[in-house]
């Protein structure tokens, strides 16, 4: 691809999924004002995300299920089950939503993808171009969406600024050591 070209949707789609599915494995780290969160993730079938969170909850998916770790163990995401369920749920989809690769699919194709700058950046000490778009996510509208890609099309960083409901955040994620042996510790809920 040329960098200095815009791309369209569904092919920076494409390309960006399947290389996050020929690498199966990374390390994630997500940060928000409020909180951040980090561990590892697999992009392969079944998909799988195990995070421990800032104020020390943790976080597993596999697959569409997933579950909510706080002082009192495991819930498992439910949506209409009891405040902690449906809390759970929440969490759970909004996840899904930035990591799952057959959401981001669909997600990243909404939108044309342009070079923020022809000239590489390194980001996590890896050497990448940054790209904008405007993808469209239900009633979120993205103010600045960026992503930094490396030569690989791997994600290195990405960076959104969404307004919703009338709030607006900034939130970040960084991925790191695509492709290596990841571990999901014992004990998560299946």
């Amino acid at each position: 691809m040329d960098p200095d070209a815009p791309i369209v949707g569904a092919v920076f789609a494409d390309c960006l999924v399947d290389a996050t599915n020929l690498a199966v494995t990374a390390r994630m780290t997500t940060t928000y004002p409020d909180s951040s969160a980090t561990g590892p993730i697999r992009m392969s079938t079944p998909f799988e995300l195990h995070f421990v969170m800032s104020d020390g909850g943790e976080l597993f998916i596999r697959d569409k299920r997933g579950w909510l770790k706080g002082q009192g163990g495991w819930i498992e995401a439910k949506e209409g089950g009891s405040p902690q369920e449906v809390i759970a749920d929440t969490v759970v989809k909004s996840y899904l939503g930035l990591t799952d690769p057959r959401v981001q699919k669909q997600f990243f194709a909404t939108s044309q993808w342009k070079p923020v700058t022809s000239d590489p950046e390194t980001v996590n000490g890896s050497r990448t171009i940054a790209y904008s778009g405007s993808p469209a996510l239900g009633d979120a509208t993205f103010d600045d969406y960026r992503i930094w890609i490396d030569e690989n099309f791997l994600p290195v960083r990405i960076v959104s600024t969404v307004t919703l409901f009338g709030r607006t955040s900034t939130g970040q994620q960084d991925y790191q050591d695509w492709g290596e042996p990841v571990r999901f510790p014992a004990g998560l809920p299946r």
